[in-house]
């Protein structure tokens, strides 16, 4: 269940510096995750997203355990983790928990799927710290995982995070090129749309994001590179985790969209999240940075 805490006050003002839009100029709603500036010393000493196969047989329904985890350093006036499951380059599923004045969090669910799949999902794990009633700090970090089941006719079941020898080094290909063809297609579609040149960003799917947790984004410092993160997740946790507002004005379940797509412009001034809905519709979000 997606809960929701609508924040006034100080921490809308504050929110309201952030730019990171619909281009149809969606207006948003304030929901729970909301960037502010980083506190200096909080972090998350652990945290992590784990797929695991469970049970399952040979052309039949198969069970995979989705579970993500994160502790922070101090407790937080609020924490919350939210973490998105694709399958096959679509999202399948999502989880979402919030607690006050805590430090760690733990949600878990299963995947019930069929046939061969690649599953990726990847978390965002923040805090909200208050230091006093006048300054609002938080703290942010990333993880994912990835899982490849297989299951073709006349063999067993098989699952592996890594491919380990030929047959499975076959099946990551296949499944892995399946998934990218879907995001080039997105890319393709979204640069005609938007009149947008291909050459001029850089692409990087959401489920390859965690790999910038303490890496700074191509040609963007370090400390822009957690903002633009910060920014990044709070629009999607707003125009896509809980929601996505088309261009007819209705509101659609983002289950069964794609892997969103970043294109971050080389010029480090711009970026848009682009996607496409389960009904084939291109979406595209747009953040300007600083």
């Amino acid at each position: 269940m997606i809960k929701k805490r609508t924040y006034l006050g100080l921490a809308a003002i504050l929110c309201s510096v952030i730019i990171f839009f619909i281009i149809r100029n969606m207006n948003q709603t304030e929901e729970s995750i909301m960037y502010f500036p980083l506190h200096p010393t909080a972090d998350f000493p652990s945290a992590y997203t784990k797929l695991q196969f469970k049970t399952g047989h040979a052309n039949q329904a198969y069970k995979v355990s989705w579970e993500i985890q994160s502790f922070l350093s101090q407790k937080a006036y609020l924490r919350q983790d939210i973490s998105l499951l694709f399958v096959n380059g679509r999202l399948r599923g999502t989880l979402n928990k919030w607690k006050e004045q805590t430090q760690k969090i733990t949600v878990r669910d299963d995947y019930i799927g069929n046939g061969s799949a690649f599953l990726q999902a990847i978390s965002f794990h923040y805090a909200e710290l208050h230091q006093n009633q006048s300054e609002i700090k938080s703290a942010q970090e990333m993880s994912s995982d990835q899982l490849f089941v297989i299951d073709a006719a006349k063999t067993p079941l098989l699952s592996f995070r890594t491919p380990g020898n030929p047959i499975e080094i076959k099946w990551s290909k296949t499944l892995t090129e399946h998934t990218n063809k879907q995001l080039e297609k997105i890319a393709s579609r979204a640069y005609q749309k938007y009149h947008l040149q291909p050459n001029a960003f850089i692409q990087i799917p959401l489920t390859d994001l965690a790999a910038y947790s303490h890496m700074k984004l191509p040609n963007l410092s370090l400390p822009q590179s957690k903002t633009i993160i910060g920014r990044l997740w709070e629009g999607l946790y707003k125009n896509y985790f809980l929601g996505i507002k088309k261009e007819n004005g209705t509101i659609e379940d983002p289950i069964d969209s794609t892997i969103p797509l970043i294109l971050l412009s080389k010029t480090g001034n711009v970026l848009y999240v682009v996607f496409e809905t389960k009904d084939g519709e291109i979406v595209a979000l747009k953040q300007i940075i600083p």
